[in-house]
């Protein structure tokens, strides 16, 4: 991925989140969003760290219950972010620089 808005190279690698809400027992995928999809390389608190081969933009925590389509993340500096199930998009913010 091109990283030089955040000082990388042109072909750069790149770590994104990814949530999955799974049905258990049998493991079968119900709901996966993307955080490279949806939240910018900018919205990063984090530096472009050159002793690494990746950037790790947004370094997912936990994730609450899945009908409550919320997330947060330790990067973007952000306590929650509310998705919308069916396309992915990010409804709301708490925290980080677009809140």
């Amino acid at each position: 991925m091109d990283l030089r808005s955040v000082g990388g190279s042109a072909n750069g690698n790149i770590v994104g989140g990814i949530v999955q809400e799974l049905e258990v027992p049998s493991g079968n995928v119900l709901f996966e969003w993307h955080s490279l999809d949806h939240v910018s390389l900018e919205e990063s608190y984090s530096d472009f760290q050159h002793q690494y081969d990746y950037f790790d933009y947004f370094h997912g925590n936990p994730v609450a219950p899945p009908r409550t389509g919320t997330c947060s993340s330790r990067r973007i500096h952000l306590d929650g972010y509310k998705i919308d199930r069916g396309s992915g998009e990010v409804i709301w913010r708490l925290g980080g620089k677009k809140e």
